[in-house]
């Protein structure tokens, strides 16, 4: 390191082990540089004097840079990745979410209700995305249904929710069925309302005829009910949200809606 002849104040503020900023001004001969350094660990004096150099009585800005890429690239600023034995979801769940581009992870954040905001890297999104899933567990076994939202699912996906103790909706519908999007609107409502109390789904019969058909669909819309495994409930046709409300009252009483 090049010998100063000029006279150096140090101006730091780190915390250690939390996400905060770190603003250091290097004085030299009355002029000021100043940089932030992003999620600082703890950096001592010796360090920053290690990766700075004077020329013409400025700091060198090259080496700041290259010294403050170095920090963030120590262990300091790791961040470890979510591990599958971290959290009870399926390894399938990480694939999926790791193959996601960050807007579409801000899209599965948003449909889950997740506050994103601060969220920078890659993996803080998988690691927001599956602690919800985490905490959801109870109510769905597959980590895809939300509560308060009308869920599309596939057949995997169905079969993985039907044993639940948690009653499961289902609207069986069509993309050419017209009756069936007048019915869209009353599920998305109805699920709302049910909460955490009743998983609300769809399934399009066109993608999954034989489950359509083990569900012994004659006609569209049919909502079907299950609990524990077992068709408890059905209808086919129009359904408004009040009807779909009174259609789970048994499973859930009206006093958690």
């Amino acid at each position: 390191m090049m010998k100063m002849k000029t006279s150096i104040s140090v101006l730091l503020l780190a915390f250690q082990g939390v996400s905060s900023f770190t603003p250091i001004s290097l004085q030299t001969s009355g002029r000021v540089k100043s940089r932030t350094v992003q999620k600082a660990a703890m950096i001592d004096l010796s360090s920053l004097l290690n990766i700075t150099s004077l020329k013409n009585g400025y700091c060198d800005d090259v080496m700041f840079e290259k010294g403050i890429k170095a920090i963030k690239q120590s262990s300091a600023f790791a961040k470890p990745e979510t591990k599958e034995n971290d959290f009870e979801v399926s390894s399938e769940i990480f694939e999926d979410l790791r193959l996601k581009s960050i807007k579409e992870l801000k899209l599965v954040c948003s449909k889950r209700s997740i506050t994103y905001k601060g969220l920078e890297e890659h993996e803080e999104f998988v690691q927001a995305i599956v602690k919800d899933i985490n905490d959801l567990k109870d109510f769905s076994v597959s980590g895809y249904l939300v509560p308060g939202a009308f869920n599309e699912v596939s057949g995997d996906i169905l079969e993985q929710e039907m044993d639940s103790s948690i009653p499961l909706l289902l609207d069986v519908y069509a993309t050419f069925c017209g009756p069936c999007k007048l019915v869209e609107t009353e599920f998305e409502v109805a699920a709302r309302r049910l909460g955490k109390n009743c998983r609300v789904a769809k399934l399009d019969s066109q993608l999954y005829p034989d489950i359509a058909k083990n569900l012994q669909v004659q006609g569209l819309p049919a909502t079907i009910l299950f609990h524990k495994g077992r068709v408890v409930s059905r209808r086919e046709g129009l359904v408004s949200r009040d009807q779909l409300m009174d259609f789970v009252d048994t499973f859930v009483p009206k006093k958690f809606w």
